[in-house]
């Protein structure tokens, strides 16, 4: 069967590629094995990471001899934990309303006490909401109150998965970095405090008696969890769980997904100069991600293509900056809200260095010296102290990579937008 080519969502069923399919199964693995019932999932933004995830849940769930259930939330920016377990419990309904015809689910969807349950959470959500509990509570004993309520919340919540009466039930939780950003941002103090609370809410539902050996947890997103466990001073929950780094893909997997969509999309004035593009791919596209190669595609004109191929590619490239734009609208915000004014600068000095060593030197890693005397000459930069607070917002925010002693701009779309817009025209 012929890959799907798509630009608009996850690349799941028949668009996804199956040279990521040993992702898919390490999950199994992992989820599979009792002792790794907190997985984190990292990668940097449109490495496809959700996309893996959905993909190793459907292809579960379609599963009538696997006996879990395997449920998706996404979590956008909550303001306390009220709104993050009103979210959850929306997204557990989404799930059984889509497998509704599903055997697997047939035994709890239709489950009395679930939606019970279900409703007494959300009643007790609208109670803590009119009440006007959360980040912005200052006396002791209401703060003591509210955080009460949240934890029978989370033994309402422990009681729904456990009355799935299922061997297994994963959930994977999007955004969860971002999302404990964003509430320490509203409330330093506050915020600080909710975020543990959650963290602790997540410990309590893998190990209560109810759960072992029962739930999964696995919780992604843009920003590098790991690193931000790391800053929140969670390291039990650091050792306590098991990791997967999803890579972009190597040159190999960029040309084998390349030609499986060429043929899908019958391009032939593509096919018919395979030497030509198997030269372009291994330069403009040396480590990549399935979604820049499906967007590449969406933006190449065969038509313009019949007349001058090698306009036509580069045409396409250049439109694939437009959409990676996008990270820098994402990376502004993100320092306005949770970082302090003016580091911008200091980030694009640091990209703007690495990616020059990269085109123009083909240096492949720069090494932490190299890099802290370059940035030593901006203003503001004053001694490692300095240096380091802004590799580590380049690190959490996946925008370089470390590689022994020094650091990379890994993805190739990536380096060649940021070469293009801050030092020169792209080489191709």
């Amino acid at each position: 069967m012929a890959l799907k080519h798509t630009t608009g969502g996850e690349a799941t069923g028949r668009a996804f590629y199956q040279g990521r399919h040993h992702y898919v199964e390490l999950l199994k693995e992992k989820v599979d094995d009792s002792n790794d019932n907190l997985i984190l999932i990292l990668g940097p933004r449109r490495i496809g990471k959700t996309t893996i995830v959905k993909q190793f849940f459907l292809e579960q769930n379609q599963d009538q001899n696997d006996s879990g259930i395997y449920i998706y939330i996404y979590i956008p920016k909550i303001n306390d934990l009220v709104e993050f377990y009103k979210v959850a419990i929306n997204g557990i309904e989404r799930v059984m309303k889509e497998n509704g015809g599903n055997k697997k689910f047939l035994s709890f969807t239709t489950k009395s006490s679930i939606q019970k349950t279900i409703g007494s959470i959300m009643d007790r959500i609208g109670e803590i909401s009119i009440a006007g509990y959360g980040l912005k509570i200052n006396k002791v004993d209401e703060w003591e109150k509210y955080v009460s309520l949240l934890s029978t919340i989370k033994d309402e919540f422990i009681t729904i998965i456990t009355e799935m009466e299922k061997d297994k039930v994963v959930i994977g939780f999007d955004e969860v970095p971002e999302a404990i950003q964003y509430l320490l941002s509203k409330d330093k103090e506050k915020g600080k405090e909710e975020v543990e609370i959650w963290l602790e809410h997540f410990r309590e539902m893998r190990h209560c008696s109810e759960l072992v050996d029962k739930i999964n947890l696995i919780l992604f997103g843009s920003v590098n969890m790991k690193l931000t466990l790391e800053k929140l001073g969670q390291s039990k929950v650091i050792n306590d769980n098991f990791t997967i780094d999803i890579n972009p893909l190597d040159i190999k997997q960029v040309k084998e997904l390349f030609w499986d969509l060429v043929d899908t999309l019958k391009y032939n004035v593509l096919k018919s100069n395979e030497a030509k593009l198997n030269t372009f791919l291994e330069k403009m596209f040396t480590y990549s991600s399935p979604w820049a190669i499906q967007n590449f595609l969406a933006k190449f004109d065969k038509k313009k293509a019949e007349k001058d191929l090698e306009k036509s590619l580069q045409e396409a490239y250049l439109a694939l900056f437009d959409i990676t734009g996008g990270g820098v609208r994402y990376l502004q915000e993100r320092l306005k809200n949770h970082y302090q004014p003016g580091e911008l600068d200091y980030i694009k000095a640091v990209l703007k260095y690495l990616v020059k060593m990269h085109v123009e030197k083909s240096v492949e890693i720069v090494s932490d010296d190299e890099l802290f005397t370059e940035l030593s000459k901006e203003d503001g930069i004053k001694d490692r102290e300095d240096y380091q607070r802004i590799i580590d917002i380049l690190l959490l925010d996946n925008m370089i990579y470390r590689g022994g002693s020094g650091f990379s701009v890994k993805n190739t779309v990536e380096k060649n937008f940021w070469y293009t817009r801050m030092v020169g025209s792209c080489k191709f």
